[in-house]
């Protein structure tokens, strides 16, 4: 079994990597969409199936995307390499301008090159989190209907959809009375 879920080329179908270096400086935020995000959408004990078992075919569906129905309806799986990829994406976004050093954090600049203005980058993060958010509304809609062949998953009816970039995953969760 693979560690990551997803490959570089996932990356292609949702954000341009330019000449970002994918294992040193996107890695570790895959391994943060997976292990939190993911893990916190459907469930601990489907997370770790998932894991162990990504090669079958409905694992392979769910990260993949398709079709399926609901009732007489038939919808669009988009697969959760998309929220993955889109929240790996976001949280480089919002972690990349500063690096760490022995010096502190330091902001990257280099004599041929500007530095993006923080609000353009707080748009690309949150455009890529609200995209993110889709696609995770999509797999817990998935999920919630296929419960048949997904017994594993957790739904969190107190959960009000929230993806967010900080010091750890976090969710928001509605008032309860």
């Amino acid at each position: 079994m693979a560690e990551l879920l997803i490959t570089q080329a996932d990356f292609d179908n949702y954000r341009n990597l330019g000449n970002i270096n994918y294992e040193k400086d996107m890695l570790p935020h895959i391994y943060e969409a997976q292990r939190g995000v993911i893990r916190d959408l459907i469930g601990e004990a489907q997370y770790y199936d998932l894991w162990q078992n990504q090669t079958d075919s409905k694992y392979i569906k769910l990260l993949d995307g398709g079709e399926y129905t609901k009732g007489d309806r038939t919808f669009q799986l988009f697969g959760l390499k998309a929220v993955i990829v889109l929240y790996a994406y976001a949280s480089f976004i919002a972690r990349n301008s500063f690096k760490v050093t022995r010096a502190g954090n330091k902001l990257k600049r280099k004599s041929e090159s500007e530095v993006v203005d923080s609000d353009r980058l707080k748009i690309q993060k949150s455009e890529a989190l609200s995209e993110a958010q889709m696609y995770a509304s999509n797999i817990a809609d998935f999920l919630s209907n296929n419960t048949s062949t997904y017994p594993l998953y957790e739904a969190d009816d107190n959960l009000e959809g929230s993806i967010r970039i900080g010091v750890t995953t976090q969710r928001q969760y509605k008032t309860v009375r």
